[in-house]
């Protein structure tokens, strides 16, 4: 019996070396160094923080699916920067400015593009799709990182990816970048269709005290603990559509007003793309309520980079009188979705 346990251990450990040294040598999300010869993995939640400790740059860009199509590249070519895109998809508030922690305890962080999708900060959920979960270990440089890394199954699954070159990129820049393959779905078909698909369902109630907890917790703190970095702030702009559903216009509202009151900080600038009436009136600019063309992220990344905010909102208080006046006049052509449920069979 004792013999028998005794193979075992020698088994278990042998496995064990095995597993941590094909682990550490694939390195695959580049946790330990920089690869020679990368290979870019779309697990966006596991790749940032390899990439925060060994590419360089000066500022980042960090937000939800609607600003993985900024290219890096261009946003350089404007500003004079050295830039790398930390967008997540479905990311919440909290996931974002974990990933501006760490990225600033690194030192390289002179600005911070910030897409404040107010969808992002409703809640403490760890993300908003099926995306896993965060793993929080690798960015708080928690001593036990290293054992949930090298000794994982999911480690083995993303080196054996690496090898056999699945699911990624060669090219950092256009990894998660979905503009091209999604080009013929920026219609207003599918965005009215999508509208109409949202309309009748059933949501739970919102906590709107939720916006400022997260905003204070996981953005207002870092604005104020990093004085010397600057935060380029904006609202994305959403389809008109967006907010004809449920409660979405009060609850953007609530977030707004909240975000404007941080205007008050020197080392911010606020952008407010919800301004940009003839773009999130325009259903040919969007794929569905929420998500816009390539050709309006090369328009807010202009319009930051040029200091340039089109209708130079004063304060918050005009701004909703002018959105509540479109909101009230764009009533008058809402689609008829039962026109488009017909038209569906």
């Amino acid at each position: 019996m004792i013999k028998h346990i005794k193979y075992f251990f020698y088994f278990f450990l042998l496995w064990s070396l095995l597993l941590i040294a094909f682990n550490y040598y694939n390195d695959p999300i580049q946790f330990y160094r920089k690869a020679e010869k990368p290979y870019f993995t779309k697990n966006q939640r596991y790749q940032i923080p390899g990439l925060i400790k060994h590419y360089s740059f000066n500022t980042i860009m960090v937000g939800t699916s609607l600003s993985e199509k900024f290219l890096s590249s261009h946003l350089d070519s404007y500003m004079g920067t050295k830039s790398i895109n930390f967008a997540i998809s479905g990311s919440s508030a909290k996931e974002q400015a974990q990933v501006v922690r760490m990225a600033l305890a690194s030192d390289k962080v002179t600005n911070v593009l910030w897409e404040l999708n107010y969808k992002s900060f409703l809640g403490v959920q760890p993300n908003l799709i099926k995306g896993g979960d965060f793993p929080i270990h690798f960015y708080d440089n928690d001593i036990f990182a290293h054992f949930y890394y090298l000794y994982s199954i999911d480690t083995v699954w993303m080196s054996i990816k690496r090898i056999i070159r699945y699911g990624g990129k060669k090219d950092l820049e256009t990894l998660s970048y979905w503009g091209v393959e999604k080009t013929k779905q920026f219609d207003s078909i599918r965005v009215i269709k999508h509208y109409c698909s949202l309309i009748n369902k059933t949501t739970n109630d919102i906590d709107l005290s939720a916006y400022t907890e997260n905003i204070k917790d996981n953005l207002e703190k870092l604005i104020l603990e990093n004085k010397k970095t600057h935060f380029y702030l904006f609202l994305p702009p959403l389809s008109i559509l967006n907010f004809y559903i449920h409660k979405n216009k009060t609850v953007f509202n609530n977030f707004r007003q909240q975000i404007y009151k941080l205007r008050k900080y020197p080392n911010i600038t606020l952008y407010d793309f919800m301004t940009y009436y003839d773009i999130i009136t325009n259903n040919q600019n969007y794929k569905d309520v929420m998500h816009y063309s390539p050709s309006i992220s090369e328009i807010i990344l202009k319009d930051i980079a040029n200091n340039n905010n089109k209708n130079k909102p004063t304060n918050y208080d005009s701004v909703k009188k002018d959105f509540d006046i479109l909101y009230n006049k764009q009533k008058d052509s809402l689609p008829d979705c039962n026109f488009y449920s017909e038209k569906g069979k």
